[in-house]
């Protein structure tokens, strides 16, 4: 799963400054200036923040959980990037906080299982929450991950409590869930 905002003592300028920044700065000088998304997974140790991955896409569970926190045009945002406009954009995160949960096969990640029947709620019946089908195939299951909720709330507690209250009305056999 993922959440977003991450409380952390650490600045956004300063996070990006030490392990975005250096990436994009050896792409430009390299002659191949990088316009998409870069996905920073980062640790917090004792020693501080160590980078995990970099990812070049909008990966799930991640971006379920920033992109509904996102309070603009992700299309014009996107175009703006590849103008090198980026600047003039509109980036604007709305407030409140949201908690993605993902729901996974039996026997995921070594062997998931496929083939079971899947149980998913109503648009009215998620309240404060997203679906987000992934390994579903004709109401059955086809993957590992087999979706994501995703809660939204006026804070991290209450984002949660959406994101459990939805996945507590998905169902199928052997699903598991953190």
């Amino acid at each position: 799963g993922a959440y977003a905002p991450a409380p952390v003592p650490y600045g956004a300028a300063e996070l990006v400054g030490t392990f975005v920044q250096p990436i994009l700065d050896h792409f430009a000088d390299a002659g191949t200036p990088y316009v998409g998304v870069l996905f920073a997974g980062l640790m917090l140790t004792a020693d501080g923040p160590r980078l995990v991955e970099y990812n070049v896409r909008f990966g799930d569970p991640e971006a379920q959980a920033i992109l509904p926190l996102l309070d603009g045009d992700l299309a014009a945002i996107a175009v703006a990037a590849t103008q090198a406009r980026l600047a003039d954009a509109d980036v604007m995160i709305r407030p409140g906080a949201s908690c993605t949960v993902v729901a996974a096969a039996a026997g995921y990640p070594a062997d998931p299982r496929a083939g079971d029947e899947v149980s998913v709620p109503t648009d009215e019946q998620l309240d404060g929450a997203l679906l987000f089908p992934a390994g579903i195939a004709d109401g059955r299951t086809a993957g590992g991950r087999v979706l994501a909720v995703t809660g939204l709330g006026d804070d991290l507690g209450a984002a949660r409590a959406n994101a459990y209250a939805a996945i507590e009305q998905v169902s199928f056999a052997g699903m598991q869930y953190r």
